[in-house]
């Protein structure tokens, strides 16, 4: 009862947001179009690129948070089977960070992946959405001219992925709640990008469904660093 209970919040929650994103890009729609129709000077052209950006990222957070909805309900409802296959760590991370090459690039953050010739036997999707949430969480809360650092350490029969940001971390209250389905934490980026906290929820179910682990490490303005532990096979 109790789960079901977290789950029908978490999905009002989300709808909610989810209502509030698409109200968001119908009224920047609508200012565009209100800004084109006087477009006779080069500020107002300016103008209107600098709305379409607004309406791109918003776009983009409306759709990450409906696509980790559905696959946070797919978990929760065990619809979700293990596929493992050979995975070549570095290459998969490498793919993730390419999809947010232009979030990166507007706040010039640069990004220094070690290189690795680690593979695991693991399901390529479900480790591509735990990496592909957590590198948009680290360049959502990263400042301008700030910097991603990623390693991949082998040890015995395990292998670590570190995602470390220099951005603005967080309190220890914020920090003991992420994982926390009643009481998820809800943080704007530092470009006022939204963020709901399921993300991280669909991450950690993801790696446990692979017996890993994820836990973090950080510090209010001293950055966040994600740290997921899996086994080779």
């Amino acid at each position: 009862m109790r789960l079901t209970e977290t789950r029908d919040k978490l999905y009002s929650i989300i709808a909610h947001d989810l209502k509030g994103a698409f109200f968001g890009i119908n009224g920047l729609i609508e200012l565009l179009i209100d800004e084109l129709k006087e477009s006779n000077s080069k500020d107002k052209i300016e103008k209107s690129i600098k709305t379409l950006s607004l309406v791109h990222l918003s776009s983009n957070n409306a759709y990450e948070l409906l696509e980790n909805l559905l696959d946070w309900i797919r978990v929760q409802n065990g619809e979700i089977s293990i596929e493992r296959e050979e995975v070549d760590i570095a290459q998969l991370l490498s793919y993730s960070f390419s999809i947010f090459e232009t979030s990166a690039a507007k706040k010039r953050v640069t990004v220094n992946l070690e290189p690795s010739d680690v593979h695991i036997m693991a399901d390529a999707n479900m480790l591509s959405t735990v990496f592909r949430n957590l590198i948009s969480n680290a360049i959502k809360y990263s400042e301008k001219d700030g910097e991603i650092n990623v390693n991949i350490n082998e040890s015995g029969h395990s292998v670590t992925i570190s995602i470390k940001d220099s951005g603005i971390g967080m309190t220890p209250e914020i920090k003991d709640q992420l994982f926390d389905k009643e009481n998820r934490p809800q943080r704007r980026g530092t470009l006022s990008e939204k963020g709901t906290g399921l993300g991280l929820l669909l991450c950690k179910d993801l790696v446990e469904a692979h017996n890993g682990t994820i836990t973090v490490i950080s510090e209010e303005y001293k950055g966040s660093e994600f740290i997921v532990s899996l086994p080779k096979s």
